[in-house]
């Protein structure tokens, strides 16, 4: 990908560019390699503690919430301190927390060590974007993050099965050794390869007074509702699926092994959104290509719930969500663009707020998804064909107004 921009151009230089992106893409999936690695193994680490699948659950719930807690934090402090030594501090603070994942000795050591690893992860996701906002503007910020996500897309195929190998050779233990592995590397390539893109004349005074008005000011904006809403919604389907399908694909009778393998197609489709949705950007504005992006969401939530009402096989629900992620690929990193680029002057901000609530959302849809499907192929059909239509009404609906927004303050 070409980012020849003077303001990118004035921070890397041509040799370290490749490394650069190299990075910002390992940021941008340290959090979600901490929640797939270790999917295939959920069933098994439930026996292990003697704990119930939705319990099971709450491990994947409770690391979503420390990471949108960690990129609300995250953001007012990076705009204040900079860039760089927050991202080595978390993945420094990454790294310790998912060696003390392996060797849980108990449950809620489990959960303690899962919240802290995720504060840690939060720092990838959330100064990644800051970055991105520090130096391009919306439509090439679209661009960078459709460059990006097609790699952060290629985890939830990848980290399941290599958490599905890795659990049945080794023991569940190893995927977080292996999560500890990645932490360690990223945290490498950032000191050598990562420059502090936040100038001292653009570092903000950290007031508490100023935090708790500024994310109230950011949400009250219409625009960041309905940019912010997308990448929410997707992930709402997205991990109340692979929430409660490693339980499904388990009571199948399948092994971990042959359970990671079923994630690959959520990948292609999702790369393949990437990749469409970046090239349509030559021709598209950002707001049509999410539109777009959005009529595809629907239509696999649609052909889910006719799946659902047939009682086709398996397959069909795996075919079903691929279409979903398909239209996911254009919804992340397009509303990720729309919001960071659009708000450019408090990035920090709006990156943390932003996090905040994608996980947020994401972590109350798999903490409750399998109370509300309780394992029926049919009620998780119908959770995820509601969660199309309400995503795309929000959007259209706070995406009315089409005079310029002024950015805040």
């Amino acid at each position: 990908m070409s980012y020849e921009s003077s303001s990118a151009t004035q921070y890397i230089s041509a040799k370290h560019k490749v490394f650069f992106m190299l990075t910002l893409t390992l940021m941008s999936t340290a959090g979600l390699i901490g929640s797939d690695v270790y999917l295939p193994t959920l069933p098994t680490i439930g026996q292990f503690f003697g704990k119930t699948p939705s319990a099971m659950q709450f491990t994947l719930a409770i690391y979503l919430l420390g990471l949108a807690l960690g990129q609300l934090l995250l953001g007012p402090l990076t705009d204040r301190y900079g860039r760089k030594i927050l991202l080595l501090i978390g993945m420094l603070l990454y790294f310790s927390a998912s060696i003390g994942c392996a060797f849980s000795g108990s449950y809620e050591q489990m959960l303690t060590w899962r919240f802290v690893q995720a504060l840690g992860a939060a720092s990838g996701l959330v100064i990644g974007r800051a970055i991105v906002g520090d130096l391009f503007d919306i439509k090439e910020a679209g661009k960078v993050f459709s460059s990006i996500f097609p790699f952060v897309g290629m985890s939830p195929a990848i980290s399941p099965v290599i958490g599905g190998y890795l659990g049945f050779y080794l023991g569940w233990q190893s995927t977080f050794i292996f999560v500890a592995l990645f932490a360690i590397v990223t945290m490498l390539l950032a000191f050598f390869f990562v420059p502090e893109t936040l100038t001292e004349g653009k570092k903000q005074r950290l007031h508490l007074l100023k935090i708790f008005s500024s994310y109230p000011k950011l949400f009250c904006q219409k625009k960041f509702i309905a940019y912010a809403s997308t990448p929410c919604i997707a992930y709402i389907a997205y991990f109340g699926y692979i929430a409660e399908s490693p339980f499904i694909f388990h009571n199948y009778g399948y092994s971990e092994k042959a359970i990671g393998t079923f994630y690959i197609s959520l990948s292609i489709t999702y790369v393949a959104g990437n990749l469409l949705g970046k090239k349509l950007l030559n021709f598209l504005s950002l707001d049509k290509s999410l539109l777009l992006g959005y009529g595809i969401f629907n239509l696999g939530g649609v052909f889910l719930i006719l799946s659902s009402l047939f009682h086709a096989k398996l397959v069909f629900m795996i075919i079903g969500v691929s279409i979903i992620t398909f239209g996911n690929g254009f919804l992340i990193p397009q509303g990720t663009a729309g919001v960071i680029s659009t708000f450019s002057k408090t990035a920090g901000y709006a990156s943390g707020l932003l996090g905040f609530l994608q996980l947020g959302a994401a972590s109350l849809s798999s903490s409750f998804v399998n109370r509300l499907s309780e394992g029926s192929i049919s009620k998780l059909a119908v959770y995820l064909f509601c969660t199309t239509l309400i995503g795309a009404a929000i959007f259209l609906f706070f995406n009315r107004e089409k005079k310029p927004y002024a950015q805040m303050v």
